[in-house]
């Protein structure tokens, strides 16, 4: 994913790449701890969705859990393009939102300099 970020922003095209937060100690402290870093990367993804025109779902074999779920369904709800690196092959409810599938970064860079 990281590898996708810096050949569009070499390419001038401005994205945002979500950390990793998988190793975050508050996924295995408490409820409330849980909870608070869901609400933060939750709140913060939704922000970023709204500031920017596009956004692509790096859903390696279709794969797009629940959070992708919600980003893309507030990003369609806020006009914006949705750009997917697979179809989505387990939920056509998501597919039909995607504008196109780029499996390649070159092809999603062509695509984002026509939005």
């Amino acid at each position: 994913m990281k590898e996708w970020g810096v050949f569009l922003k070499e390419n001038g095209v401005t994205s945002f790449i979500p950390q990793d937060y998988s190793n975050d100690p508050r996924w295995s402290g408490s409820e409330s701890d849980q909870r608070q870093i869901a609400s933060e990367l939750t709140l913060d993804h939704f922000e970023r969705i709204i500031k920017h025109d596009a956004i692509f779902i790096f859903n390696v074999e279709g794969y797009a859990g629940p959070s992708t779920t919600m980003e893309i369904g507030f990003a369609y709800g806020n006009g914006k393009e949705i750009y997917s690196m697979c179809h989505d092959t387990t939920e056509v409810c998501r597919d039909i939102l995607f504008k196109n599938v780029c499996p390649t970064k070159e092809m999603l860079l062509n695509e984002l300099r026509n939005v």
